[in-house]
């Protein structure tokens, strides 16, 4: 944990949480603005809980993901990964 990112994890299940306040990368996991970050075995999901961004472009173990999050009031927009 950084003052940029915060994560936890939960070893039996794999799931992983993280919360960006910047740009950054940590964990495998990259993005281009501040969001909120659920990864499961199967899914990446992603939300914009200020409500003011269009876009979040995100990296994970080498694939790249854009979420449209605008106009979803920090509903979460998910990916099968």
């Amino acid at each position: 944990n950084t003052k940029a990112c915060q994560a936890v994890s939960e070893e039996e299940t794999g799931l992983c949480c993280y919360v960006f306040y910047e740009p950054g990368e940590c964990g495998g996991l990259k993005v281009d603005k501040p969001c909120l970050v659920t990864v499961s075995k199967d899914k990446l999901m992603v939300c914009d809980p200020t409500q003011e961004l269009d876009s979040v472009r995100l990296t994970l173990d080498g694939r790249e993901f854009v979420a449209h999050v605008g106009g979803k009031r920090g509903a979460r927009v998910d990916f099968n990964i």
